[in-house]
Formats: structure tokens, C-alpha cells, sequence
């Protein structure tokens, strides 16, 4: 058994929009390359590229992620050499991470999310197949980018005028309780932070 690709999305957020100070919406896609074949070796590392994007703000002003990616490894192995039980698992919460853009105050890195140790399935698995999971109802998102002008119409000439972003987040409901799993910047201590888990892992 191989991985042939591989997709897992998170949406994580804090609050809700235009309702407080803090607010935070992180949607992170990973897209992972072919595998070598599945056994209990430690040294089966598919390539992978996480792919980040993000908004919020606290009291101290906004920061915002607008695609931005980095190229890891992942490991895929069993248990054990009786087990029939794979895993897949990417570096140690903390290892990697990818600069917000922001002001003085909230420029801060956000670190890549670990996966769910749930992320299994059976070595017995009939192949070609997938492994598909979803949680039900996560967030989702829309970025407008909206024109405007810039002065006022001087002796027949208009001042060139600009294109200006808006982000909507349409909150889930659900999720998973995802608040010690991760770390935010300036994050209100009473502030819980959802995560809406989806994969599909493509085996041969």
C-alpha cells in the first residue's frame, strides 16, 4: 500500500467577526505527494505543502495571510511491526510556521497545526481506495475586493483611484474544541478556538 496524494483542510477560528476585539480565522490545506510503500519504518516521508490563510484582529489592529506556503515532509508508517494500523503524522506542533502580516503589534508567525491523531486506517484496506473524513458544517470564507476612488475629479481628470479587500467569514457550527492544540497571539484567555477537520487520502 502507497499513498498516490493526499488532502487535509482545517478552518480554525476564534470569535466572530464584527461582534468584539478578537477575532481569528486561520484556513490551513496541506496537499501531500506519493509515499513509498507502507511498512513500520520510521523513514517514509512523503513531500507536502502547507498553504496558509488567515485574518483577524485584537485590540492592538489587524493582520492578515493571504496564501502563503511551505514544502515539508510528513511520516506514513504502522504502529508496529504486527500492526495493521497506519498512521500519518506531520513534525511536532511548533516546528514549522509562516509570518502573519500586520502592524508592529500583531505581526507574529502562526504556526502549522499537528493533525488529528485520528488520522488512521487499516493496512487491510482494499486498494486503489480513499480515506475520506469531514466534520460537519465548517466555516467558510469569501475575500471582495472592492474599487474605490481616490480625490475628486480635477479639470476633466479623475484621480487614480484603487481596489480594497474585504474578508467575510460565515461562521460553522460544531467543530472541535481545538483551543490547547494550538497557540495564538494575544488570545483572550477565555476564548475558545474551533476546528473543523477535512481529509482525503488517496491509496495504490
Amino acid at each position: 500500500m502507497r499513498i498516490s496524494t493526499a488532502t487535509i483542510d482545517c478552518w480554525l477560528q476564534v470569535g466572530i467577526q464584527f461582534s468584539g476585539d478578537y477575532f481569528d480565522f486561520e484556513h490551513h490545506h496541506w496537499d501531500i505527494g506519493p509515499s513509498s510503500l507502507i511498512d513500520s519504518g520510521a523513514t517514509n516521508h512523503p513531500i507536502y505543502t502547507w498553504t496558509l490563510f488567515g485574518f483577524g484582529n485584537d485590540a492592538n489592529g489587524s493582520w492578515t495571510m493571504a496564501g502563503q506556503s511551505n514544502n515539508l515532509q510528513a511520516t506514513v508508517r504502522t504502529l508496529s511491526l504486527t500492526s495493521t494500523t497506519v498512521s500519518l503524522t506531520n513534525p511536532i506542533f511548533g516546528t514549522n510556521s509562516l509570518p502573519a502580516i500586520g502592524n508592529t503589534a500583531v505581526q507574529h508567525p502562526v504556526d502549522e497545526l499537528t493533525w488529528p491523531t485520528t488520522l488512521t486506517w487499516s493496512l487491510n484496506l482494499a486498494t486503489p481506495g480513499s480515506v475520506i473524513y469531514s466534520d460537519a458544517n465548517p466555516p467558510f470564507y469569501q475575500r471582495v475586493f472592492i474599487p474605490f476612488n481616490i480625490g475628486s475629479v480635477v479639470r476633466g481628470r479623475g484621480d487614480v483611484g484603487g481596489m480594497f479587500q474585504v474578508d467575510f467569514v460565515f461562521p460553522g457550527t460544531g467543530g472541535q474544541d481545538w483551543t490547547h492544540k494550538t497557540q495564538f497571539f494575544q488570545k483572550p484567555g477565555n476564548v475558545t478556538a474551533r476546528a473543523w477537520w477535512a481529509w482525503t487520502i488517496n491509496l495504490v
